[in-house]
């Protein structure tokens, strides 16, 4: 049952009291009185041994991935230079990054996390339980550097990241009641069986997108809801999607976030792609079908469209346990030169796909999508070749989770987090991305080639889009119906 016997573990106490005081606490004794003089030095060697073990480098976690690994003379993977400004690794690891270059500045948002088990004995529904909390410490980090414009164009060919940064936690986000984001709804599992209570704990918000709209800067997130003064609805324990907008990046004013209003409830909200059209703030709702939402900072959502792209329906058709759901930031492209397979017009963003729910590995992919409502897809490429990772604080396969996307004088960077445990990003030229639209092959994590081809199939051969205007049942299409707060993302 998890309980402990105490008569059983007063025995292992003095058990252990006595082989101390025989093996160790006898013999220091007789030396210390023996060796008046030699005493006196103590303190300082043991003053000097603390002082050499603090100096002894940190084991570094990712050993197992480089930090420069080159795929070809126009791509790379990269480790990205970003840290929190307090706490060492042993306090959670910084991934999820997503970078937008806003007024001469490159800006960040990142999740540190780390996570802890605790086990007592207490009560549930009146019998008593054993309580086992999984606690996932999670905060959300912020931080700008200036652009260096030179370096950034020449990351993909030099392989020299254009900066390094700090990012501070943001203690400033405030929910709409003025609260500290940090109470929130907490999950539970009760297994009658063993008479265990399994409670999933998450102390902060997670998975954050930066972008700028209207020349400020605005975050969009998930988290479990906070509960302020008020309990927890009944099945309100699943995460949501929220937005700050005019962000602060240095603190200096209090950061208000507010739920985005589509969706469910009760269904857990994650992985929507922001970008703005026409001066107006746009939420890739889900992929498949391509629901696309008007929204504001405020959280209020005003419309929606809805569109289908014909490939990707055959290919969920062929494997009905496919899931296919959003990932990073949307950005406008308009470079037929360095888009010769699309050259026109269009947004770039990225999805990805996984064989199950219940699957922990993803397969990533860009696609392009039409610039104008409703916003149908146009093309989706091969699978990004991003290093997967295997997480330290959970037995899981290996992963990789893209969080981020940001292209700036056709310097291609997509940010991701490889094993929930390191901020790594893949770089490439404009027109290299570009070839992963043209290729007819590429590597598949469910099923080979065949998923790549039906994939990679233009809109324009076969768009089949059913579009309609402001009335499409968001609620009803998901884009995240399960809710895995722990993992880098669903």
């Amino acid at each position: 049952s998890g309980q402990v016997s105490l008569p059983l573990f007063l025995v292992f106490c003095v058990s252990v009291a006595v082989i101390m005081a025989v093996i160790v606490q006898k013999h220091v004794q007789s030396w210390w009185s023996k060796h008046p003089q030699a005493r006196m030095g103590v303190p300082f060697v043991l003053s000097a041994l603390l002082v050499g073990v603090a100096l002894l480098p940190s084991v570094d976690q990712n050993s197992d991935l480089p930090a420069l690994l080159r795929r070809d003379d126009r791509l790379i993977d990269v480790h990205l230079d970003i840290a929190s400004s307090e706490g060492s690794s042993e306090m959670g690891r910084v991934m999820n990054p997503s970078i937008s270059v806003q007024d001469g500045k490159v800006v960040f948002a990142a999740r540190r996390h780390w996570m802890e088990q605790s086990q007592y004995n207490g009560w549930y529904n009146g019998s008593a339980a054993t309580v086992l909390d999984q606690t996932w410490h999670s905060q959300i980090l912020l931080g700008s550097v200036p652009l260096d414009m030179e370096a950034w164009d020449r990351w993909p060919l030099s392989g020299e990241a254009p900066f390094a940064a700090k990012l501070q936690p943001w203690y400033w986000l405030r929910t709409g009641g003025g609260h500290h984001w940090r109470q929130l709804c907490v999950a539970e599992t009760y297994d009658s069986t063993n008479h265990t209570l399994v409670r999933h704990v998450v102390t902060g918000p997670e998975d954050a997108k930066v972008f700028s709209y209207r020349g400020q800067t605005n975050i969009a997130f998930s988290s479990l809801p906070p509960t302020g003064e008020d309990s927890c609805a009944k099945g309100g324990e699943v995460s949501q999607m929220y937005i700050a907008g005019d962000v602060h990046l240095a603190g200096s004013v209090d950061d208000v976030g507010h739920r985005l209003a589509c969706g469910k409830t009760d269904l857990a909200e994650k992985n929507w792609i922001p970008f703005t059209h026409a001066g107006k703030l746009h939420f890739v709702y889900s992929p498949l079908p391509h629901v696309v939402v008007t929204a504001t900072p405020e959280g209020e959502c005003e419309q929606a469209y809805t569109s289908d792209f014909a490939p990707l329906l055959r290919l969920k058709r062929a494997n009905p346990s496919l899931v296919i759901r959003g990932s990073g930031e949307a950005v406008f492209i308009n470079d037929t030169k360095a888009t010769p397979s699309l050259p026109k017009p269009h947004y770039l963003a990225t999805l990805h796909m996984k064989a199950s729910d219940r699957s922990d590995a993803y397969a990533h992919f860009a696609y392009r999508f039409s610039p104008e409502p409703p916003f149908n897809i146009l093309q989706v490429s091969s699978q990004l070749p991003l290093l997967a990772a295997r997480p330290t604080e959970k037995s899981s396969a290996a992963f990789a989770f893209v969080s981020g996307l940001e292209v700036v004088n056709r310097t291609v960077v997509i940010s991701y987090g490889a094993g929930d445990r390191d901020s790594r990003a893949l770089v490439m030229t404009m027109d290299r991305l570009d070839e992963f639209f043209s290729s007819e092959s590429g590597p598949s994590a469910l099923q080979g080639a065949s998923w790549n081809n039906a994939a990679n199939t233009s809109a324009a051969d076969e768009s089949a889009s059913s579009a309609h205007e402001a009335g499409a049942d968001i609620g009803g299409n998901t884009s995240d119906a399960v809710n895995l707060s722990s993992g880098a993302g669903v």
